[in-house]
């Protein structure tokens, strides 16, 4: 997986956070899978696979297991708090730029967004023909569209 595919996938998953600011004005707890699985993205793209423009192409800390705990790993921290520090600043930066990407697509396709919502609200879940109707084509086109 490409480092812009992944910063694609944080990107949807800050999609339904985004939708609710910019709809309700307001944020509930509905998003806090898709926040943690962003975040924890975006650790690994900067500890894990060297995706950080400003850390470099390496990694940080050592994975753990315990043979008591079950497969359940800790890690071990083999890097200083001032690289602790800009670990957090770079993911920090990544979901921030990912949740301003979102909000400028969700911004300029508004009608979309205010007829998902309708429809939403009406039926509670989409499939994808719904998804379809409502985009006015096939789903790939339209994110293809977003993205462009």
């Amino acid at each position: 997986m490409t480092k812009e595919d992944l910063l694609d996938r944080i990107c949807v998953m800050f999609g339904g956070r985004v939708a609710e600011e910019l709809v309700c004005g307001d944020i509930s707890t509905g998003a806090h899978d898709d926040l943690t699985r962003a975040t924890e993205t975006a650790r690994q793209m900067v500890t894990r696979l060297g995706m950080s423009e400003k850390l470099g192409a390496m990694t940080f800390g050592r994975q753990q297991t315990s043979r008591f705990l079950d497969g359940l790993g800790m890690e071990e921290r083999t890097y200083s708090e001032e690289t602790a520090r800009a670990i957090d600043n770079e993911i920090r930066a990544i979901l921030e730029g990912q949740h301003r990407r979102a909000t400028e697509i969700l911004t300029r396709e508004r009608d979309v967004l205010e007829r998902m919502t309708r429809r939403l609200i009406e039926i509670e879940t989409l499939d994808r023909a719904e998804l379809e109707s409502i985009l006015g084509g096939p789903v790939g086109a339209a994110i293809a569209a977003a993205k462009a």
